[in-house]
């Protein structure tokens, strides 16, 4: 396979991927016994959705897109969320258009604001501060998108978290660590924040930022032997 020259970030993950007996370098073609497959390619930087694609045990590697994530006016979370994500898909498409490309893009929700990630400390205690002793809603949007043939599935998932009880103290701890610096909302549910979070309905892997059941259930509809 041949980039078209357009420039694209890599993840600084190593460009050999190994799951069981699968592996290729690059992206290429991997080889299991009498099956052969072509590696498919997720457009993101983040390490949490790489480590949850791998989950699938599907071959695959990872690029970061190139995307305006400016909205337009009035589209409800739902659209944003799979508009992005499909701009993601297809960023990295233009250079590989034969392979399947995967967007994702999570947005956390507090009383019909959207909040992304915090620009500074200050920004994610603020963020937390709306959050803490609520609910909220997550939703993201995935894209399976291939240019030859072309073929374009999107969808979204939706998921409610509640959050406990924070004291100053405790959001000043927690932003101090800096693990809400990369992260929308300015938490990771997988991490310290775990502690505060009382409870969710529906996918955690969601709000991690990779619902698998759906994205299962997309490849499959988009031809891939899950």
């Amino acid at each position: 396979m041949t980039n078209t020259g357009k420039s694209y970030e890599r993840t600084n993950f190593p460009s050999k991927v190994v799951y069981d007996s699968w592996e290729a370098d690059d992206v290429g073609l991997f080889c299991k016994g009498d099956f052969i497959m072509q590696t498919m390619i997720l457009a993101s930087a983040s390490p949490r959705r790489r480590v949850l694609m791998g989950l699938l045990g599907l071959p695959f590697d990872c690029m970061a897109p190139n995307v305006d994530e400016t909205l337009p006016n009035r589209l409800i979370p739902q659209q944003g969320v799979m508009l992005l994500a499909r701009r993601k898909a297809q960023s990295v498409a233009r250079a590989y258009p034969d392979v399947i490309c995967i967007g994702a893009d999570t947005m956390v929700v507090h009383r019909s604001k959207a909040l992304g990630k915090p620009r500074d400390e200050q920004d994610a205690f603020e963020m937390l501060s709306l959050l803490q002793n609520d609910r909220h809603d997550v939703y993201t949007g995935l894209c399976v998108y291939q240019g030859k043939p072309r073929q374009c599935l999107c969808d979204f998932c939706h998921t409610v978290v509640r959050f406990g009880p924070m004291s100053d103290c405790d959001i000043r701890s927690y932003t101090r660590c800096g693990e809400p610096m990369d992260k929308a909302g300015g938490y990771g549910i997988q991490g310290r924040a775990s502690a505060f979070i009382h409870g969710i309905v529906g996918s955690y892997d969601n709000v991690v930022g990779l619902p698998l059941a759906l994205l299962k259930s997309m490849l499959a509809k988009a031809g891939v032997d899950v």
